[in-house]
């Protein structure tokens, strides 16, 4: 687990590698927050891969708040950076303490 601007970030493995997740504020109104998202994947296998990155946003407790879903390909052996961005609540904004990216 890595502590990122005060958010713990847990980056899960497997034939495709987390390199990195991080998210940020990009905008905010009184009631809503809009955050952004980046997870940089390898593709560890000899083939393109058609994937799905999903980002976990989770409580102190390590339970769901909610999750973000993106598809894209993997070229074999390449870094590939998915990003996307989500509005939220301001309450459940304050409510994420850690992310979490694997990919399916």
């Amino acid at each position: 687990m890595v502590l990122l601007a005060g958010v713990a970030v847990t980056i899960a493995q497997t034939q495709y590698a987390v390199l990195e997740v991080k998210m940020r504020e990009v905008q905010r109104s009184e009631s809503q927050i809009t955050i952004a998202w980046l997870a940089k994947i390898k593709n560890n296998t000899d083939t393109a891969q058609r994937v799905l990155v999903r980002i976990q946003f989770l409580d102190k407790d390590g339970f769901q708040l909610f999750d973000a879903v993106a598809e894209t390909i993997l070229q074999p052996g390449t870094i590939t950076s998915v990003t996307d961005n989500r509005t939220i609540d301001i309450e459940m904004y304050a409510q994420i303490k850690s992310i979490q990216a694997t990919v399916d």
